[in-house]
C-alpha cells in the first residue's frame, strides 16, 4: 500500500468516513519535513512527512498540540492521525488557511495576536494594547 492510500485509510478511521485523498499540493515553510495540504474535495488537512525513524517526534508533536489545543489559550492545529508506509512518516493535522493574517516582525506582537491580546483595526492592522 501506498504512502498516500495508507493516510487515506488512517483518516477515513480518524473521521469516521470514506476518505479519499483526491487533492495534493506542496506548501513550503520547512527545511526538516516536507509539507502538503492534501483534500478529498471537501475537507483539507495539513501534512507533515519525514523519514520513518523520526516517527516518534510526530507522535510527540501531535500529543503537544493536542494538548495545547485543550487548553484553548492558544489556536493550534488539531492533529488528527500519525502514520507510516513506504519508509516515510507522517502527521495529519487540521488545515488552518492563513490568507490576510499579518506577518509582525516583533515576538511581542506576535505573541499578544496569537493570544487575543491584539486588536484589529478595520484595514485589518494589529494593533497592539
Amino acid at each position: 500500500m501506498s504512502l498516500w492510500q495508507n493516510m487515506s485509510e488512517q483518516i477515513s478511521q480518524a473521521v469516521g468516513r470514506n476518505y479519499v485523498i483526491t487533492e495534493r499540493q506542496s506548501v513550503g515553510g520547512g527545511c526538516i519535513n516536507q509539507t502538503w495540504r492534501i483534500s478529498d474535495g471537501e475537507q483539507d488537512w495539513f501534512v507533515k512527512l519525514n523519514d520513518q525513524k523520526h516517527g516518534d517526534m510526530f507522535e510527540a508533536e501531535a500529543a503537544g498540540l493536542a494538548e495545547m489545543a485543550s487548553s484553548q489559550t492558544i489556536r493550534v492545529p488539531v492533529p488528527l492521525c500519525t502514520g507510516s508506509a513506504d519508509g516515510h512518516c507522517f502527521l495529519v493535522m487540521e488545515w488552518l488557511p492563513m490568507g490576510g493574517v499579518p506577518v509582525w516582525n516583533n515576538w511581542v506582537d506576535s505573541w499578544r495576536l496569537c493570544t487575543g491580546t491584539a486588536q484589529r483595526s478595520s484595514a485589518g492592522i494589529g494593533t497592539i494594547r
